[in-house]
Formats: C-alpha cells, structure tokens, sequence
C-alpha cells in the first residue's frame, strides 16, 4: 500500500532587511510503501469495551507484538488512554492554586474545561492517525479546534484529513540550516517499522496493553508509550493539570489481561462498588504472557510496613504485624530478590492481617498465593522414585 506521509523539519536562515538568523518549521510529504498483510496472518488478539459496552480498542497480534488501529476519522474516537499512548496524561479539574501559583490570577479548570481539551486531543489523534501525529509532531492539545475542526497544517480536503505543503525557504535570503532529508529519512524509516496495512486499513503498533488497578477504578491501559515516557514526578511542572490519579495508573496493580475474570478474587468490592470501568469482548491467551506478580507483592510488603498503629490496633493484630517486619527487615533492602518460600509466608501473614481488620488492603498477596506454578515432573525411566 503506497501512501503518502506528511512530516515536518526546520528551517534556519536570514530574511530580507535582518542580520540576524531564525528558524521556522516547514512542512512536506514523502511517499512511502507499507507492507500489506493479509488479516489471516494478523489474527485479533483483544477486544475491549467501555464501560458502557461501547468499542474502546482492537488489538490484533502481528511478529510478536500487538498492534492497533492508526486512525479513527469515521469511526468512534480514540479514548483517554490513547493521550497516554502518546506520552500525555489526560486533563483534570483544578479548583484551587497550588502552594505556588497567586490567587489573585488564579483561574479555575473546571471538569467541564478539562472534558473539552481532553475531546480535542482525542478528537485531533482519531482525525490525523498516529502516524501523521508522529511525524509532524503537532501539539496534542492543538490539533483540530473548539469546533474540533483541523487547525494548520492540517485541513478537511475531498478525500479526508490533508496535510499542507509548507516550505519556509521562500521567507529566507539565505539559508544556513535545513534538515529536510534527514526528517524525510527519518519518517520513512518510522512508517516501515511501525505501520501495516490489513485490507487498505493502516494498523500502528502499540505497547501491550494492561489492567491496571487501584483504588478508585480498575481500568485498562498501555503499558508503555510510543512518543515521549510520561511523566512521572506527580509534583513536576504543570502536574496539577494532569489526569494520574482518576486513570488509575499511578501507583496501581499491573495485571495481564488474562487475569480479568479473576478481579473479584483479588479484589472483592470491585463489582460492588462498580470499579471496573471495561469489558473484554474477546480475548485470545495465547497472546499473553503469564503475569509476573512478583512485584505486586512486593508493593505490598512496602505497603504493609506502614499499617500498624500501637494506639489504635489490637494487640493480636500488632503481634502478627511484628512477625511480617520481623521477617521483611532482614532483607528489606534486596526485597525483590527473595525466593517464593519467603513470599509465600509474607502473602499468608498479610492475609492474617486483613482478616483481623475485615478488609481487603493486600490483592498483591492475594495474587501471589493463587499463582501458577510450572511444576517440573520426571521425564525418564531413571527419574522414578525408589521405595
């Protein structure tokens, strides 16, 4: 399939009646030959669906990673976890300045503010595709406008979505930088690598995608990105504007897709209080590897250390408590290179503690305990047991 791809580079040199030089951005267009794959060859590993049972992605299985859709521009746009694909957290309400922002002109970013710009990022990535907004490098929040229509570069032509042609050459009496062709090199190098083509329908690749668990909601989501990592100083710059905790992926439980069915084993009031904001249509295992759940334990020995109180707890409850720390202390420091026996017995004493308290605070636990375990039996003749 020859398509032709949009890309943007820079430009520097020195306009007319100026001494001094600048840089501007242009814009072109390569074309490119992707790959076509036959659909049989690219089987449909996971279906998932919204939480109101609408279509939220389809990821199709391809040279040992998954893949997705490149373009929604007819069909039901992508979602939030699509702003994080590309390396964004989505926008959220901000009632009240931070420690270092003045109140004096402080304006508030109210839910609905943080619906609209969150529509325009999903709106502009469906329009554009991924690959367009790879290569050309636009602002996220910029793509299409209120109306959410496309902004420049990108405009509505006969066929769908455009890219104009832009070249900042004619602006310049002399120039003395351009890297047309090595962002030309670039964008057809990124299109082979990372775009197939089923059936006239471009597909992007894309991390793998995960459940991700805590205590608000229990949700999907990639477990990585294709643009820039997302950050993740939860008091950096701009944080305040930034959607971590109502997405559920900071600080959360990352489970395979696998271990859907098995939520309201780990997590008990998951159905109950209505947490889990997907549905899985159809999944094929064979896709997925088997969950490590190492670190999920992990997370909750740290996480365990701090739930004692000698004011407020019973003395059972502190006697079971002393037995976990005295056993985690040694090693708290090289914790994640235990061997299962010592994890074994950390899970079963963390149970005994949110058994005295009536609650569920350690899935981790939970999950360690039920896990698979590859047991190796004799093979040969000569491995028989002797009586």
């Amino acid at each position: 399939m020859i398509i032709d791809v949009p890309f943007n580079y820079s430009v520097s040199g020195i306009e007319p009646r100026c001494r001094n030089p600048n840089s501007r951005t242009g814009y072109d267009q390569v074309r490119i030959n992707i790959r076509d794959v036959h659909e049989s060859d690219v089987p449909v590993a996971l279906e998932l669906l919204d939480e109101d049972g609408g279509p939220a992605e389809t990821f199709r299985h391809f040279e040992g990673g998954f893949w997705i859709r490149n373009s929604r521009e007819d069909d039901t746009d992508f979602v939030k976890q699509h702003i994080m694909l590309v390396g964004y957290w989505p926008m959220k309400e901000k009632l009240e300045p931070s420690h270092y922002e003045g109140r004096r002109h402080f304006r508030p970013y109210t839910r609905a503010d943080a619906e609209r710009d969150n529509a325009k990022a999903t709106k502009g990535l469906s329009l554009i595709g991924i690959l367009r907004y790879m290569t050309t490098e636009e602002n996220l929040w910029h793509i299409v406008d209120n109306d959410l229509q496309p902004r420049s570069p990108f405009y509505q032509g006969p066929d769908g979505i455009d890219c104009a042609v832009v070249d900042p050459q004619l602006e310049y009496r002399l120039i003395e930088s351009n890297d047309i062709n090595e962002k030309r090199q670039k964008t057809v190098e990124y299109a082979q690598s990372n775009v197939i083509a089923i059936g006239g329908e471009l597909w992007h690749r894309s991390p793998v995608p995960m459940i991700y668990a805590a205590g608000k909601v229990i949700t999907w989501a990639f477990a990585g990105t294709i643009g820039k990592e997302l950050n993740k100083n939860k008091y950096g710059y701009g944080s305040g504007l930034h959607d971590k905790d109502d997405m559920s992926i900071a600080d959360a439980y990352k489970m395979s897709m696998t271990e859907y069915d098995t939520i309201p084993d780990h997590f008990p009031d998951a159905i109950e209080r209505q947490r889990i904001k997907f549905h899985i249509r159809y999944i094929d295992p064979a896709f997925f590897e088997t969950p490590d759940v190492k670190p999920l334990i992990v997370k909750d020995i740290d996480e365990a250390m701090t739930k004692c109180s000698l004011q407020t707890d019973s003395t059972p409850y502190i006697h079971k408590w002393l037995q976990l720390r005295d056993l985690v202390r040694p090693v708290r420091k090289n914790l994640g290179n235990q061997d299962d026996g010592f994890f074994d017995l950390a899970a079963e004493l963390m149970l005994e503690l949110d058994a005295m308290v009536g609650m569920n605070r350690f899935p981790g636990a939970t999950m360690w305990l039920n896990r698979q375990v590859e047991l190796q039996l004799p093979t040969g003749l000569d491995d028989k047991p002797s009586f």
